[in-house]
This record gives C-alpha cells, sequence and structure tokens, in this order.
C-alpha cells in the first residue's frame, strides 16, 4: 500500500467523491466521509448548540436524530446523480430537497444508504491499489 493512495483516500474523505449506492442500481451520491473535519466540526456545533442540561446525560432520541439528519444535510450529502422521482424526473439535490428527503420516514432506506455511502469514501482509492498490484 503507498502512502500516495492512502493521502488521495484520505482528501476524497474531507472534500468529497462519488460512490455509488450500496444499494439502489444506477444511483450514486457525492458525499464527504462521515468521520471528515466538515462533518465533525458540524456535529460539534449542533451538539453544542443543545442546552447544557439537556445533553448532560447524552442527547435525547430527538435532539440525537436532528444532529444526525443536519449533519448529513449540512456536511457530507453533497450531491445525487440517478435517483428519479415518482414523477419520472431525475431529482436535482439541494439542502432542501436532502433534507425533504432524509427526513420522510418512508425514505428511511435511502437515509441509510447516503450513510453507508459516506463510511465508503475513499475506497475507490483504495481499490484501485489492489487492481494495479495485481497488473
Amino acid at each position: 500500500m503507498k502512502l500516495s493512495n492512502i493521502k488521495a483516500a484520505s482528501r476524497a474523505i474531507e472534500s468529497g467523491d462519488w460512490v455509488p449506492s450500496p444499494s439502489f442500481p444506477g444511483v450514486s451520491y457525492r458525499v464527504r466521509g462521515a468521520g471528515s473535519v466538515a462533518a465533525r466540526n458540524m456535529r460539534e456545533q449542533l451538539i453544542l448548540a443543545v442546552p447544557a442540561a439537556d445533553r448532560l446525560n447524552g442527547l435525547n432520541k430527538a435532539d440525537a436524530d436532528r444532529v444526525a439528519l443536519e449533519t448529513l444535510v449540512g456536511a457530507i450529502w453533497m450531491d445525487v446523480k440517478g435517483l428519479e422521482g415518482d414523477n419520472g424526473k431525475m431529482i436535482v439535490y439541494s439542502v432542501d430537497k436532502a433534507r425533504e428527503l432524509l427526513s420522510d420516514p418512508d425514505c428511511a432506506l435511502l437515509r441509510a444508504d447516503v450513510e453507508t455511502a459516506s463510511l465508503r469514501v475513499g475506497n475507490a482509492q483504495i481499490a484501485q491499489v489492489e487492481t494495479d498490484s495485481k497488473n
């Protein structure tokens, strides 16, 4: 494993990269890694915005869900390709559309898919090392 490949994967985690949907054929998400600085900073800001007394023993479910949603929308999910609305038109990504979709309980599978994609950012750069080493 070359250090340059690890660095490329780290850059993808921080700046975002296109990741094929783990669940939905033909769909790809541009996402930052769940552990990126942007995601960590946003998560921290959102948690600190909860009154100290309400986070003393950890966040309640509603606050934890809000922090997770707003971190996904504000720092992780950046764009989408191949996701079609029921009207037959492609979904055009926007922060508002992302929030609408990811907060809809009927779209829980989409939310889980975006979360999973954010854990796979950088895998393409690592997989390239394996491909190169076989050639």
